[in-house]
């Protein structure tokens, strides 16, 4: 009997070692891709955020126009490459983000997408 009880404990305790081996691939994969979203959408908030930084230290004296705009097409960069990513599209390619001055942009404050005539975010207001 205790024989028994044994090989009952011993299989139970390698069902359950052996478990996550055996278990479907999708649930991994599945927090794999949730955890890539998280991921882009801290890197879409820290460029937002950092380009923000950038306009107030601009309007405040702190930082030259020349290092500004080099910041700012850096940050719309990584901003546009991570909302790429979210949305399922294909990332921005260098020459597309070097023309970014008379390309459509992104509202610092929402992110929402403006056109090239647009002089406000169609979203909340900011004047671009």
């Amino acid at each position: 009997m205790s024989t028994l009880v044994a090989l009952l404990a011993m299989a139970a305790a390698s069902a359950w070692i052996s478990w996550p081996l055996l278990r479907p691939a999708s649930a991994s994969v599945e927090a794999e891709t949730e955890a890539s979203k998280e991921l882009w959408e801290r890197e879409k908030f820290v460029a937002l955020t950092a380009i923000r930084e950038a306009e107030f230290d601009q309007a405040t004296g702190k930082l030259s126009d020349e290092d500004y705009e080099i910041l700012r097409s850096d940050y719309e960069e990584r901003a546009m490459k991570a909302m790429a990513q979210l949305e399922g599209t294909p990332s921005v390619d260098a020459t597309a983000t070097a023309t970014a001055s008379q390309a459509p942009g992104f509202c610092v404050d929402c992110g929402q997408r403006y056109g090239q005539r647009d002089r406000f975010c169609a979203a909340c207001g900011r004047e671009r």
